[in-house]
């Protein structure tokens, strides 16, 4: 039982880590873009707002 909680919770510190990065880093780019859905301007714009806000959330 152990092992199967150590799993999950590796899969979702993956998960948390690959979303930050997403978010943080790639939103911008083409591939975030493709994967958010949402033209070059307002990615461009809205930038700054994952970065604040994956950093102070809790």
């Amino acid at each position: 039982m152990n092992v199967l909680a150590d799993i999950v919770v590796a899969f979702v510190a993956i998960l948390h880590a690959a979303f930050l990065v997403l978010e943080m880093f790639l939103s911008t780019k083409p591939i975030g873009q493709r994967i958010f859905g949402l033209p070059t301007q307002v990615m461009a714009s809205s930038s700054l707002l994952p970065m604040s806000g994956n950093i102070f959330r809790r």
